[in-house]
């Protein structure tokens, strides 16, 4: 019996899926990126009034927008979101994802 050539059907075999798994990585590590960019975002800017703050969020990145800004005696809390183009979810039919951060600051 003649086993040459396995290993060749084998890797062409695997290779979509492993080009699948290295998309999803790229999509997930995109997605981690984004969330710590905005939550340093978020810390960075400070207890600005919400113009400041919107002001702040055009100025470093346009495409994040503010869901939600609740301002009390001791804390803000900032809710951020941005979307992010996918290369996974294309594979799926997924254009892009939403990454929602709550970020809640000590005044």
């Amino acid at each position: 019996m003649n086993h040459k050539g396995q290993t060749l059907v084998v890797f062409v075999l695997l290779l979509p899926l492993l080009f699948v798994l290295f998309a999803y990585l790229v999509d997930q590590g995109e997605i981690y990126y984004t969330q710590n960019h905005m939550k340093s975002l978020a810390s960075s800017i400070g207890v600005k009034k919400k113009e400041a703050f919107e002001q702040e969020l055009l100025e470093n990145d346009s495409m994040i927008r503010l869901l939600s800004y609740q301002e009390n005696k001791e804390t803000i809390v900032v809710v951020l979101q941005k979307k992010v183009k996918s290369i996974f979810g294309n594979i799926l039919g997924i254009k892009e994802y939403k990454v929602n951060v709550k970020e809640k600051l000590e005044k």
